[in-house]
């Protein structure tokens, strides 16, 4: 059974048979606010969705295509986003801390003031990504692949 509520406890999907990555592959999937903790949305098509709020924290999200998607304030720490499209998202002032964005396509993606610490970004795609104030700490996990250079972060 899939239920998932927002965090004041509404429930946006309580059926039986129908499954969490279901409801996700409807382009502009609106889940804002929505507990996805732990949730398996591998390849999942999520271009466009609202997820402004949600928790993500330890999700599954590698090979999802997350083209536009409104991820603003969102907290994915842990969660593995390998292979990911989140190109043109916004992730404003999310939480990205341990997240994994090896290879993920980050073009055009908004990470203003997005907490990035200890995020794995080896050969992620930052072409033209906005990286006005976000937290980087991120000692080792930034290779040569990597097509930009923080202020700060060395190579």
């Amino acid at each position: 059974m899939a239920i998932i509520t927002t965090r004041t406890g509404e429930t946006i999907a309580d059926d039986k048979d129908m499954t969490l990555r279901h409801l996700a592959e409807t382009n502009r999937s609106r889940l804002a606010n929505a507990n996805l903790r732990g949730a398996d949305l591998r390849d999942a098509n999520l271009w466009d969705a609202d997820l402004r709020g949600a928790d993500m924290s330890g999700a599954l999200l590698d090979g999802a295509w997350l083209d536009f998607a409104d991820m603003t304030r969102a907290t994915l720490r842990g969660a593995s986003m390998r292979d990911a499209t989140p190109a043109g998202a916004s992730l404003r002032d999310a939480d990205l801390t341990d997240v994994d964005l090896r290879d993920a396509d980050l073009t055009g993606a908004n990470l203003d003031s997005a907490t990035l610490t200890g995020a794995l970004l080896d050969g992620a795609d930052m072409t033209d990504a906005i990286l006005d104030g976000p937290i980087l700490d991120t000692p080792g996990p930034i290779g040569p692949d990597t097509p930009w250079q923080a202020p700060g972060i060395g190579m």
